[in-house]
């Protein structure tokens, strides 16, 4: 066998140690195309920062995403990306986690083999479009009648609120916002509701500036009168949404859970927003898709009728019914709607005769049938007529009094099967209720 010259065999040494860190280094580039996910806490929150890249094996294209899971539940924002340029997601990710480890948070990293990574398509293939899929027929609305809407004894005559509502309204749309000439959030409301007092009902009661300036001060004034309906389950209360009510929201991006009336009525924390329906749209089964809303807005915006107030079922950031990402939690009568006077009105908790008592004696000599409207009360002399409204589900039933008690702690009547089921008090039991006499 020939020899072979010096000079070609560290030529061959060089050919082959080139080949191999060719191919260690085109190894090592590709198992380092794995996206990364940083996740920062500070305190209780929470922070994620996620690079990702495009295809399998390539840096470019890629992306920085930011979410807020604890704080803006939904948030989720691109802050850079990449086309051609190698390493700019990278430093980007870098610079961005080193900006927040500087106020305080502590990251973590992780790297995460996506399963929903696109392969590069090739040049010769392309692939075949396909056709998007037909969008679901949107469902059936009208708009609301004036027949829906709230009504209010003026003037001795039943008047319908939906015309009188939306009359005003077009004539205070476009204030510009200033708390000086009251003509912020509450202080539209105050202009509005002096307007109709003036050209419709004189002799109602309503919140006043001394008394209720801001909004959680009239949502104050409309619960101490009872009136002030908490909402849980906006989608299953959304035949309360009609022209003549008004409605009350909480702060952007706030999620209100399993609250009292008194967690509303904490500044900062409560209810932020509020305004009157001027009208409402249904579906074929009556219920709300959506509505036209009176209010004052922020500054910048002036005042007007927003119609965007709309379900979004397909956007966690959006609760269902509310003012963008303001979520629905209270609403209110404008102004009451009864034919009959009120006496008098109380306040306490209510509840309702077991099924064992049926076909017992009453007070006044009376079986008791569970079947019908009655009632029991300490002192209230017998056939008188109440009104009863349970303050949780704003339902109201007439009943008439012919039974004593109930003779528990802070409980002020007892209800009879059918009237409990009429206001929803049979799941919970007993409740806290207004009970208006009739005269």
């Amino acid at each position: 066998m020939g020899k072979i010259p010096i000079k070609g065999l560290i030529g061959l040494t060089i050919i082959v140690l080139f080949v191999t860190l060719g191919d260690s280094r085109i190894a090592a580039a590709a198992s380092d195309v794995v996206d990364k996910v940083a996740t920062c806490t500070h305190h209780r929150n929470k922070r994620i920062v996620t690079l990702d890249y495009r295809y399998e094996g390539r840096k470019v294209p890629c992306k920085v995403v930011y979410e807020k899971p604890t704080e803006k539940p939904g948030y989720r924002r691109v802050l850079w990306r990449s086309k051609n340029s190698v390493g700019y997601c990278e430093r980007r990710m870098k610079g961005f986690i080193r900006k927040l480890k500087r106020y305080g948070w502590k990251c973590s990293y992780k790297k995460v083999k996506s399963e929903t990574k696109y392969e590069r398509p090739s040049k010769k293939k392309t692939p075949s479009k396909k056709r998007p899929p037909k969008k679901p027929p949107l469902p059936v609305t009208t708009v609301a009648s004036t027949e829906a809407s709230y009504k209010a004894s003026c003037r001795g005559q039943q008047l319908k609120l939906a015309n009188s509502i939306t009359k005003i309204a077009k004539e205070l749309s476009g204030l510009k916002f200033s708390s000086r000439k009251l003509q912020d959030c509450s202080g539209i409301f105050h202009k509005f509701v002096g307007k109709f007092k003036a050209e419709y009902c004189p002799n109602d009661d309503y919140p006043k500036v001394r008394n209720a300036r801001t909004t959680i001060g009239i949502a104050k004034w409309y619960h101490r009168r009872g009136e002030l309906i908490l909402v849980h389950e906006p989608l299953k209360q959304s035949h309360f949404i009609k022209p003549g009510a008004v409605m009350f929201y909480g702060y952007r991006n706030r999620k209100y859970k399993n609250f009292k009336a008194k967690d509303l009525f904490i500044r900062g924390r409560g209810i932020n927003h509020l305004g009157v329906v001027v009208s409402a749209s249904r579906d074929a089964k009556g219920r709300v898709v959506s509505y036209k809303l009176f209010h004052g807005r922020r500054p910048g915006k002036p005042s007007g009728i927003t119609d965007f107030h709309k379900r979004k079922p397909t956007r966690s950031s959006y609760p269902p019914l509310g003012n963008g990402t303001e979520q629905w939690v209270a609403i209110a009568p404008l102004v009451k709607h009864s034919k009959k006077k009120v006496v008098k009105v109380l306040y306490g908790e209510a509840s309702y005769y077991a099924n064992s008592l049926h076909g017992n004696l009453t007070a006044n000599g009376e079986r008791y049938n569970k079947n019908k409207l009655t009632a029991a009360h300490k002192k209230l002399p017998f056939r008188t007529r109440v009104r009863v409204t349970y303050l949780k589900t704003g339902k109201s039933v007439e009943l008439v009094i012919n039974d004593r008690g109930p003779f528990y702690r802070n409980r002020i009547i007892d209800l009879s099967r059918r009237a409990a089921k009429l206001i929803g008090l049979i799941k919970d039991g007993h409740g806290r209720v207004k009970v208006e006499i009739l005269k």
